[in-house]
């Protein structure tokens, strides 16, 4: 869980996103939820993650496989 974690901050940063901002995109209220999938406490539903592939512009086996480097 923490490599996917690790993975879901790294692309939001590279996109150059706040959790707010994500949240916001989502459709959620708050950043907490964001910050929950981040600090690996919680893991998004499936259909999040590919909301998610879209936003951080990456491959749904990028994002949760980490076939690629980060």
């Amino acid at each position: 869980m923490k490599e996917l974690a690790a993975r879901l901050k790294h692309y939001r940063k590279r996109k150059l996103l706040t959790q707010n901002q994500v949240a916001s995109s989502l459709g959620y209220k708050s950043f907490t939820t964001i910050q929950k999938w981040e600090d690996g406490s919680s893991e998004p539903p499936l259909s999040i993650l590919y909301q998610l592939c879209d936003i951080y512009e990456v491959s749904f086996n990028v994002l949760v496989n980490g076939e690629a480097p980060i």
